[in-house]
């Protein structure tokens, strides 16, 4: 009897760890890591998926580790990932049916500050210009202004 449970403990185990999880019909998983240079996971980096109209499907931050995993319908997709101070990393996505399509370690380069405007006298158009700021309330919530 402990045999056939173990057994079916290991067999669990390497169909992988979402093979427990019940898939709507049609559905599959998709799922990266997003790391910097230095191969830690990107504070606050935020992911969105879009279908082949360019729709927004499904978006949102990452978790502390850096990972995100959703559930979408079955097709092609296009993933972006961006962070503040880091280039954005955009793919093209096939999401089969009832299965991961898990893109690995994504790594997110340091993007090159902007040049500078040259020193000097600059008049600012009041009708096409605003100031605005956003801040992170506890690391959960955004606070816009």
């Amino acid at each position: 009897m402990v045999g056939s449970w173990l057994g079916n403990r290991t067999n669990r185990a390497q169909a992988g760890h979402l093979a427990s999880v019940p898939l709507p019909e049609g559905a599959g998983v998709l799922g990266c890591r997003v790391l910097d240079p230095q191969n830690q996971p990107v504070p606050d980096a935020e992911f969105l998926v879009t279908d082949a109209a360019g729709r927004r499907v499904v978006g949102g931050e990452l978790d502390p580790f850096g990972s995100f995993l959703v559930t979408v319908p079955a097709g092609e997709y296009r993933l972006a990932v961006s962070a503040e101070g880091h280039a954005p990393y955009r793919a093209n996505v096939t999401v089969p049916a009832n299965e991961v399509a898990a893109l690995g370690d994504v790594t997110l380069n340091t993007a090159q500050p902007p040049a500078l405007p040259a020193p000097g006298d600059w008049e600012i158009e009041p009708t096409h210009s605003s100031i605005g700021f956003t801040a992170r309330h506890i690391g959960m919530a955004r606070v816009r202004g």
